[in-house]
């Protein structure tokens, strides 16, 4: 059982419950998302949580984010792990509106990417997001990814084509950005 505990959050692996209260607390902003989340059925949050189970530590690592005492408000993966060249995606997942913009998701992606490479000595992280969506866009940036390439009007949404963003972080990368950041800490 992983436990990932930080400042104001811990990440820890999802049970049945949880999945379906991420279901029912899924909100859309219209802002930054194109996709509206699907309507909440027992059926559906309980093929999802069957899913991660079935998963979990082969091809990815999904840990729930909570808060408080063990309110869960999204989750985090490192998702399609490639064992053999050492790279794999990230997904974040931030349910209700009232949770983002807090700097929970950029806590989260911190602990899991730290994970990814400390532990399972990935050599490379990538993640997409949406040309519509400028906060994961700057909380990549600040993390340290670099905008390595476009998927050119891939999103169609409100009768307009939008971008699909890729970002990427190499380990050496993110070990020469954690040396950094511990010699500034006292």
């Amino acid at each position: 059982m992983i436990k990932l505990i930080s400042q104001r959050i811990y990440l820890k692996e999802l049970e049945r419950q949880d999945c379906h209260k991420l279901y029912k607390a899924t909100d859309f902003d219209p802002n930054t998302e194109y996709q509206k989340p699907l309507p909440y059925s027992k059926a559906a949050a309980d093929s999802w949580y069957e899913e991660i189970v079935e998963m979990q530590h082969k091809k990815h690592v999904r840990l729930g984010i909570y808060i408080n005492d063990d309110e869960v408000i999204g989750d985090v993966a490192i998702q399609d792990i490639d064992h053999e060249h050492k790279h794999a995606t990230l997904g974040l997942s931030i349910n209700a509106l009232k949770h983002r913009n807090l700097g929970y998701g950029k806590e989260a992606l911190e602990r899991i990417i730290k994970y990814g490479f400390e532990t399972l000595k990935l050599h490379r992280l990538e993640a997409e997001t949406s040309s519509l969506n400028k906060p994961a866009q700057k909380v990549l940036e600040d993390l340290g990814f670099h905008h390595e390439g476009t998927k050119r009007e891939t999103i169609f949404y409100r009768n307009h084509y939008h971008d699909t963003l890729i970002y990427g972080l190499l380990g050496d990368a993110y070990a020469q950005k954690s040396k950094s950041q511990s010699r500034l800490t006292f």
